[in-house]
């Protein structure tokens, strides 16, 4: 594939889809886009990995829900913190965001965010395991899944504005 910036560089799909997942596996934070009449809005969550979209918590009557909701559409960015333009690279997305309810899968999507941010369980003052339900109230917080349509991988070190399609089946499990 080639670079819209450089049409001599030639990068693979496969090694797209590698340094993409990557940044996925290592990044932490999604920062998730809303608009509404009153502008737009961006926040950042902690996620993890389902096998269709970025899960993670949130209040439920928090701007950016409400947001995401109302309008059915949402856009987010993940991106590596770099000190320079040249090794600039990330995802930018476009896609939707749904509730997940308290069942088998969010107990599942709960065990992978606590083994991924070990902090919340001591935020939790139980040392047992705490089921969705228990989180949610305990937190004032609902689970959510940011369900990308569009996936860009964005590289500056490969090129100067390099962005690559991904598929989203090639990436989460």
């Amino acid at each position: 594939m080639q670079s819209p910036s450089n049409p001599n560089t030639e990068v693979s799909a496969d090694r797209v889809c590698a340094l993409a997942g990557d940044l996925i596996a290592t990044c932490r934070t999604l920062c998730l886009a809303t608009a509404d009449d009153n502008g737009p809005w961006a926040a950042p969550v902690y996620y993890v990995t389902g096998p269709s979209g970025f899960c993670f918590f949130s209040n439920p009557d928090s701007r950016h829900i409400k947001e995401a909701l109302a309008a059915n559409r949402a856009a987010g960015s993940i991106y590596a913190e770099s000190d320079s333009w040249e090794n600039l690279r990330g995802l930018q997305m476009a896609g939707t965001v749904a509730a997940v309810g308290a069942g088998p899968r969010a107990a599942a999507i709960l065990a992978a965010y606590l083994a991924r941010f070990p902090f919340v369980k001591n935020m939790t003052g139980v040392a047992g395991r705490m089921g969705p339900a228990d989180f949610f109230k305990r937190f004032h917080v609902k689970l959510y899944m940011f369900r990308p349509e569009l996936m860009l991988y964005m590289d500056n070190s490969i090129a100067f504005g390099f962005r690559q399609s991904v598929s989203l089946k090639d990436l989460l499990p």
